[in-house]
């Protein structure tokens, strides 16, 4: 047994697992995380490409806060993919989760290549690259299309590459330069973490004035296409960081969605992240910012944190970019205490405990981010475009299931119509038309008088008979039918 462990805890095969871990997440992974990642990336794109209109887009698009550039790449896809042929928004969207993983594979390859000598210990070297794959909200981001998911690729593929080139001369540094700008476009609140890396290079590393060029070159470029991208995007003129800056922040519109406390991170960190890993990962992130702080990664962390602390909004997923700083920050300050103390922390039977117990139930949801749909009504939405290609009516009596807040354009058929009944005496048979039915798994005996047939359920059966802390009535589990045609009735 562990010698099949030590064969599979090697570099190459860890790499290996990594790559297949992140295939079977980006397959999985269906829908959407938070509702920006789909309305404001994939139906920005659906417009631009002429699929949807622009009054069906989130307030965004209309207040021009959105930077473009991630759409944009998501709307060559989407061309490309449509002109050979491929029209299914699913697999579409599946190609661009793969591409995602595909960047973030490229970013922890060259993370782990660049940083990995400074942890002395080959067996800690070994879990640096473990986790930091398969540390579950790792992975999870890790597939996601998303401005966290993108811009968290670029920015580890930026400073690996700025720390591990020997030789880097001020073309060098144009193209790491753009790499920033790049993560920057994807999400503007990298410019927290970017600052924390140039102050931090300012005052230890004493660049050239010739690599510091470089390094302004590639970032004012790439912030200047980004400008370009978005003016074109958005037909006009535009400065969508201004935008962002003055409707957020000046005007207050973050905080309409919800203001938390300083200390919010911390605490919404260990109960989300799950205990007890979350509390070894915050322990050893916090002792590594104390006793490293000139370190590279504390300045990042350090002022990425405090920029995202002092807004009144908060979000967890806004931390994301510094994810996968915590397995090496902890790990490091591991091998740190164990010298400066002459003490091998993981001897004693109650931290081996908490640490063993961590890391199972972080692998045991390893597993689920890779097999677990990430919103389980796009399943549905499959299911109907995979079985539906005529015209369809889908009847509904509470919510619109294509309206979540904005209207699912992109997975929805143009020959789909959503329609809303009050009752189930006003739907009619068509024999034209295939018409579905669709209400709360709950409320199903309201359609046995219409002679439906079943055609799906968001979970199985059996799955609703464990209704642990009663997770039923705060979930919405669609149950659909499908009428017969007025032909087939006479």
């Amino acid at each position: 047994m562990r010698a099949a462990l030590n064969i599979f805890l090697s570099e190459k095969n860890l790499f290996i697992s990594g790559a297949i871990a992140l295939f079977l997440a980006a397959y999985f992974s269906k829908g959407y995380y938070h509702p920006d990642e789909h309305f404001q990336i994939l139906e920005f794109a659906h417009y631009k490409l002429s699929h949807a209109p622009a009054s069906e887009l989130a307030w965004e698009f209309h207040a021009k806060i959105r930077p473009t550039t991630q759409p944009m790449i998501a709307a060559i896809f989407m061309k490309v993919l449509n002109t050979l042929g491929l029209q299914n928004p699913f697999l579409i969207s599946f190609i661009l989760r793969l591409f995602a993983a595909s960047l973030s594979f490229l970013g922890i390859f060259l993370f782990y290549r660049t940083f990995k000598e400074e942890i002395k210990s080959q067996k800690l070297r070994i879990y640096f690259l473990l986790l930091t794959f398969f540390t579950w909200f790792i992975l999870f981001n890790s597939v996601r299309f998303s401005s966290e998911g993108l811009g968290t690729s670029f920015i580890l593929i930026a400073i690996s590459l700025l720390f591990k080139l020997k030789e880097k001369n001020g073309l060098h540094f144009i193209y790491i330069g753009s790499i920033f700008g790049l993560s920057f476009l994807m999400r503007f609140q990298i410019g927290f973490l970017l600052f924390g890396l140039f102050l931090w290079l300012l005052i230890f590393k004493k660049l050239s004035f010739t690599q510091w060029l470089g390094l302004g070159i590639g970032v004012l470029t790439l912030i200047g296409l980004g400008i370009c991208i978005d003016s074109w995007f958005y037909g006009e003129y535009t400065l969508t960081i201004w935008n962002y800056f003055e409707s957020n922040i000046i005007d207050g519109k973050a905080s309409s969605f919800g203001e938390s406390p300083w200390w919010w991170y911390f605490t919404e960190f260990l109960g989300s992240a799950v205990p007890p890993y979350s509390f070894i990962l915050l322990v050893g992130s916090l002792y590594f910012v104390i006793w490293n702080w000139k370190h590279p990664i504390a300045f990042m962390f350090v002022f990425f944190l405090l920029g995202h602390i002092v807004v009144a909004h908060k979000e967890l997923r806004f931390l994301f970019p510094i994810a996968p700083f915590l397995p090496f920050m902890t790990l490091i300050s591991l091998e740190h205490f164990n010298a400066k103390k002459n003490f091998q922390l993981m001897t004693q039977p109650v931290v081996r405990f908490i640490v063993i117990t961590g890391l199972v139930v972080n692998f045991v949801l390893t597993l689920v981010v890779c097999f677990r749909p990430t919103d389980p009504h796009t399943v549905m939405f499959e299911n109907i475009w995979n079985n539906y290609k005529e015209p369809v009516k889908i009847y509904y009596f509470q919510n619109n299931p294509y309206h979540r807040p904005y209207t699912l354009n992109f997975y929805k058929r143009p020959d789909l119509i959503p329609v809303k009944a009050n009752s189930v005496s006003e739907i009619q048979l068509n024999s034209d038309t295939t018409q579905l039915v669709l209400v709360h798994f709950q409320e199903r005996d309201s359609l046995k008088n219409l002679d439906g047939k079943f055609v799906y359920m968001t979970y199985p059966e059996w799955v609703l008979q464990y209704n642990f802390n009663d997770w039923l009535s705060r979930s919405y589990v669609y149950y659909i039918v499908e009428l017969p045609s007025a032909s087939t009735t006479k």
